[in-house]
């Protein structure tokens, strides 16, 4: 019998996502001073998207974590590789113009996280024939562009929709190769997921959560399991 049971969860790339649009809609509001909270939005948007790409890859991937048939699984490549193989993955075009330009925001938030992960002392040395002025010019530290108020709504406004779009995408493929091929299929192909539907509606539901980070969603249990 065929029965209907829900599942709540948090999943950590929703909590990012959170972070990251709670400090863009604060800068929004307050423009002045906002920099703290851009460059938390900056990185929380990049922490949301990795989330999201490594939970693709290990949902439609077998092997995505197996170091037993890869000396580097793929769960270590860059964060670059791994997006370009989950949208393999996801049967979708890596050469084409929609992934060019979602590349290029993506490689631009993984610069300004990694500048903070590894992290350069920045240093100005002015010399005075007298005393040095009470306030002195700070050093430029090259991200200043990337924490425009503007700049960083757009980014993760397109950031937010591409995951989302990836993510119902691969719940498409699961739902259309399980109608396709039946469970035999589903069993061949995903050996590794325990429990497919509820996967499947965790796709759906991944970034479309409440505040707290935390999601409910309502499945019906493998005929597989019955």
């Amino acid at each position: 019998m065929l029965f209907t049971t829900y599942d709540s969860r948090i999943v950590t790339a929703a909590v990012a996502r959170r972070i990251a649009r709670r400090e863009v809609e604060a800068a929004v509001e307050t423009p002045i001073g906002s920099s703290d909270k851009l460059i938390i939005a900056r990185v929380f948007t990049t922490f949301m998207f990795e989330g999201t790409i490594h939970h693709l890859g290990e949902t439609l991937c077998p092997t995505w974590n197996d170091q037993r048939q890869r000396a580097r699984p793929f769960a270590y490549e860059p964060v670059v590789d791994r997006h370009k193989r989950v949208r393999r993955l996801l049967r979708l075009d890596n050469s084409g113009n929609e992934y060019k330009r979602i590349e290029a925001i993506i490689n631009d938030l993984i610069d300004f996280r990694d500048s903070f992960a590894h992290p350069k002392v920045i240093e100005e040395a002015t010399h005075y024939d007298g005393p040095p002025p009470e306030i002195t010019k700070l050093p430029v530290v090259g991200w200043e562009g990337e924490v425009q108020v503007e700049k960083m709504r757009g980014d993760y406004d397109q950031v937010e929709a591409y995951c989302i779009s990836l993510l119902d995408c691969a719940a498409d493929i699961l739902a259309n190769d399980l109608a396709s091929g039946g469970w035999t299929l589903v069993l061949e192909r995903y050996p590794h997921l325990k429990q497919f539907n509820l996967t499947v509606a965790q796709l759906r539901g991944f970034l479309h959560v409440s505040r707290s980070g935390a999601f409910q969603c309502s499945y019906t249990p493998d005929a597989s399991q019955n």
